[in-house]
């Protein structure tokens, strides 16, 4: 929280939100978007599904909200560290898919 803050937005109920971050360590917090409102509204809920991604925010002096960046996570993104790893590997990422 030096810099910003980060929040995860999930349409899953708070209890296995809690589940699902004391099973991975995380420490940050989570918003539920059960009907998808947020999420399809910042573009990262389509017909086809959810597709991860993420989006940044400031705060005005006068309150007002202002989205300052966006970004859909997908294959050779900038945010997943292996596939500058995997491009020392024989082949490189090969057939590889993140799950």
């Amino acid at each position: 929280d030096q810099r910003a803050a980060f929040v995860l937005a999930s349409p899953d109920a708070p209890d296995v939100q809690q589940a699902v971050a004391a099973e991975r360590g995380w420490k940050f917090r989570m918003v539920q978007d059960p009907d998808r409102r947020f999420t399809t509204d910042m573009g990262f809920y389509v017909q086809e599904g959810y597709w991860p991604g993420m989006s940044a925010f400031h705060r005005n002096a006068d309150g007002l909200l202002v989205r300052t960046g966006t970004e859909v996570f997908g294959e050779h993104d900038d945010y997943n560290p292996v596939w500058p790893l995997f491009s020392h590997l024989m082949g490189g990422a090969g057939d590889f898919s993140p799950k």
